[in-house]
């Protein structure tokens, strides 16, 4: 009968844990049930889940839940702000499991561009400067030129205008296309406007800091469907203006074409 109650327990909790719904009507009984029960949850694995680029082991380590501690009373607001405390972590969630797992639920900041600097620094979607996770770090990000004083150091929020103002084009792109944003090599300001460096095709794209979503769509769709005979390192779209984009061939006439 014992068992057969534990597992009744055990199941309304698993319910209570999966639908914040029913934690007023359960949190009552599943407080005074479980305290007899205590001896029973009991501590015997930690898992993470949502992790990339940190290594389960270092997220464990963070949370130092010790084993055989009693499930029912870990500190679980203690434990995520704990975890957060790498500097990859965006957001942590502690659950606890019934009757013996801690699971640990992480969401990871996400890496959108190489910051061009002494050491290699990585800029993230929310506009962190991080240093990579592990030495063997293999990356193909586009790289992020700006001057050394808008560097921050490794771990710090980017503060710099001119540095946020590049890093969002570069989120605008990676939202709009994937395939554009592997192919942009580097981008950087230059005499008050954005300079877009693309891999495929080998063009140099001048942009402005007003440049937005809908834009880059624009762009991207130009990019993948224009002939390759047409674009070429000889060439510079200008983007500059809403709703068109000029072709400035670089010869004796300096002949433009406007598209769009």
């Amino acid at each position: 009968m014992k068992r057969a109650r534990i597992a009744v327990v055990i199941a309304l909790a698993a319910v209570a844990a999966s639908s914040p719904v029913w934690y007023p009507l359960l949190g009552e009984f599943l407080s005074q049930e479980l305290t007899g029960f205590s001896e029973s949850f009991r501590v015997q694995q930690v898992v993470v889940v949502g992790n990339r680029w940190i290594p389960a082991d270092t997220v464990i380590c963070l949370a130092d839940v010790p084993l055989a501690a009693p499930l029912l009373s870990l500190p679980v607001a203690v434990i995520e702000k704990r975890v957060m405390q790498h500097v990859w972590v965006e957001r942590a969630s502690v659950r606890r499991m019934p009757p013996h797992t801690v699971k640990i639920l992480i969401t990871e900041r996400e890496p959108v561009a190489a910051i061009r600097s002494e050491n290699l620094l990585i800029a993230t979607r929310d506009g962190m400067a991080v240093a990579p996770v592990s030495d063997d770090w293999v990356w193909d990000l586009p790289l992020l030129t700006v001057p050394k004083y808008a560097v921050p150091p490794a771990g710090m929020r980017i503060h710099d205008t001119q540095a946020r103002s590049l890093l969002h084009q570069i989120v605008l792109l990676r939202s709009v296309s994937l395939d554009a944003w592997r192919n942009l090599n580097e981008i950087h300001s230059q005499d008050g406007q954005i300079v877009a460096n693309f891999s495929e095709p080998p063009v140099e794209l001048l942009l402005n800091a007003e440049t937005n979503d809908l834009t880059w769509s624009y762009i991207a769709r130009f990019l993948n469907h224009a002939p390759r005979y047409e674009l070429s390192r000889e060439c510079r779209l200008d983007a500059r203006f809403p709703g068109r984009i000029i072709v400035k061939r670089h010869s004796t006439t300096n002949r433009e074409s406007e598209i769009g």
